[in-house]
């Protein structure tokens, strides 16, 4: 199997489409977020697309747009309010990430998320 690296800005645009997509199935009740919900959208179910996702989510818990649900596995996040004002908004989230081009330009360093 080949592996195909997914971009930020690709989990960042199928997690927006969950939102919206539960938004429209649940009026009025909470929105939870799970990396296997989001991997259904980009349409790649693989371990390493499914790590990349979790990274993001993770860093949106930090930033303050998703809130953990549970202590285990699988993770699961609840959208607060102000994930749902920047999904409607639309507004970008790329600059809490930052990218290093190549695979191998870190040279140790873990890449911040």
């Amino acid at each position: 199997m080949k592996y195909v690296r997914t971009s930020k800005r690709k989990i960042i645009q199928a997690l927006s489409e969950a939102i919206l997509e539960k938004l429209e199935k649940n009026s009025g009740k909470t929105i939870t977020i799970t990396v296997k919900r989001v991997a259904g959208f980009l349409g790649l179910d693989n371990h390493a697309t499914r790590t990349e996702i979790g990274r993001v989510l993770a860093k949106l818990e930090e930033i303050g747009y998703l809130r953990r649900c549970n202590k285990g596995r699988p993770a699961k996040y609840l959208v607060t309010g102000r994930g749902l004002r920047w999904v409607r908004k639309r507004g970008t989230l790329m600059k809490y990430f930052t990218t290093y081009p190549g695979r191998n330009s870190t040279r140790g360093r873990r890449e911040s998320l």
